[in-house]
């Protein structure tokens, strides 16, 4: 299956950690979300979103892509992650932060 890690970051932690997801599922592609368009969603069975957090909020790069490609994720296995907070928040900043369907979708 193919696999997409999507991921956007301000100082380059979140960058670092989707190189090393991308490590560990052989033939990922890479893609910084602060360079515009995404490759075509269709041709990956799996995407994961990853997103550093600043004043509890993901990068806007982040918000707007769930915003155009939120509907094309249903049907896809997705994987998401946060980089820059406690580790007792984490729900809550999943939940504050992704769309709820998709969260809904995740074990």
């Amino acid at each position: 299956m193919n696999t997409l890690i999507l991921y956007a970051t301000k100082y380059g932690a979140t960058h670092e950690i989707a190189e090393r997801i991308s490590k560990g599922l052989d033939g990922a592609d890479l893609h910084d979300l602060k360079q515009g368009d995404t490759p075509a969603l269709s041709g990956y069975g799996c995407i994961i979103i990853g997103s550093s957090l600043y004043a509890g909020a993901i990068r806007k790069e982040a918000k707007l892509f769930f915003a155009k490609n939120g509907d094309k994720l249903r049907g896809k296995k997705v994987g998401l992650f946060l980089s820059g907070m406690a580790k007792h928040d984490e729900k809550k900043y999943a939940e504050d932060n992704f769309p709820s369907d998709i969260l809904q979708g995740l074990p």
